[in-house]
């Protein structure tokens, strides 16, 4: 699962973007605009790198399981098999949790470019 502390910065960004108001574009508004920016790109990489991590692990895993199929003629053990079962679920649900971060995120993202927008119309 994502670590607490990116799930935090994540949580933090996307209280400052859609928890904003959106009806007055001011200075100050558009300024607070880089500080989210920044925050956003935070939150993107580590849903990236959550992402790296998984593919890693799966890698990991089938290289693992082919080296023991390898060993033992083709046979892989119950165990192992229990370990791949349990493995598969919990990053099925680390991808669900991604996804749902990905789609809040994604809404917060727009909201500040909305925002950006406005800021333009400004000047």
């Amino acid at each position: 699962m994502l670590k607490v502390s990116k799930n935090i910065v994540l949580f933090l960004f996307l209280i400052l973007i859609l928890g904003g108001s959106f009806s007055q574009a001011t200075q100050t508004t558009c300024q607070k605009s880089s500080n989210d920016i920044a925050l956003m790109k935070s939150a993107y990489q580590q849903l990236l790198n959550s992402i790296q991590t998984n593919q890693k692990l799966i890698i990991d895993e089938l290289n693992s399981i082919s080296a023991e199929a390898e060993l033992n003629q083709g046979q892989i053990s119950k165990i192992k098999i229990l370990e791949l079962k349990n493995k598969s679920l919990a990053l099925q649900k680390r991808s669900q949790n991604s996804s749902h971060l990905i789609e809040k995120l994604n809404q917060a993202s727009n909201a500040l470019l909305l925002k950006l927008a406005s800021c333009k119309n400004l000047k």
